[in-house]
């Protein structure tokens, strides 16, 4: 984990409970006729971000499944900008937590941003 505090997703400020940082290689291995591995390089190093939110109200959630459903989100995080697509997002409806404040109760929640 290298950090936590806000991050900026299409220029809106987000704090994560808990927000991971990695690097993942994008290449393919192919076999020869020989039987040998061709590995093609799409591209070094791309960033994957993993978010977590724990105990949002509903509102957050709605705006964090809309960044899932589009197409891409700029994502901000040291001062850099990343062009990702969000997937996997897995709410979880807190225990007895079905109405506060004018939410429809308490979400844990957490999502995947890869860069493009």
């Amino acid at each position: 984990m290298l950090g936590s505090g806000y991050i900026k997703i299409n220029n809106n400020e987000h704090t994560p409970s808990t927000f991971n940082y990695a690097l993942q290689p994008d290449e393919k291995i192919f076999k020869s006729a020989a039987g040998t591995d061709l590995v093609n390089i799409v591209r070094l190093d791309k960033h994957v971000f993993t978010m977590t939110w724990e105990g949002i109200e509903s509102d957050l959630v709605d705006e964090i499944e809309g960044y899932c459903t589009s197409p891409t989100v700029t994502l901000t995080y040291r001062s850099n900008d990343y062009i990702c697509r969000m997937r996997g997002l897995a709410p979880q409806l807190l225990n007895k937590a079905y109405k506060f404040r004018r939410s429809d109760g308490l979400w844990n929640i957490s999502v995947t941003a890869t860069e493009l």
